[in-house]
């Protein structure tokens, strides 16, 4: 992934209609790279329920192959 895509994501996650971040927030669980787990720390805690949905969802995804992050997260 380019710096532009990277910084396109990061814009879209930020985003204020919360339809764009959730789809951002999704997109998020297919990209390595490490702002990834501080993006989805966001989308957790986003206004919308959509949002905190989907970054629920990309979180849950990533736990498979990288457990202690999902740990991390755990109240």
């Amino acid at each position: 992934m380019s710096d532009a895509q990277r910084d396109e994501l990061e814009a879209a996650a930020r985003n204020h209609d919360y339809r764009i971040r959730g789809v951002a927030y999704r997109a998020i669980a297919q990209f390595r790279y490490r702002q990834k787990l501080e993006l989805l720390r966001r989308g957790l805690e986003d206004e919308s329920a959509a949002a905190r949905g989907s970054a629920l969802i990309a979180l849950t995804a990533l736990s498979a192959d990288h457990p202690g992050d999902v740990n991390a997260y755990r109240a």
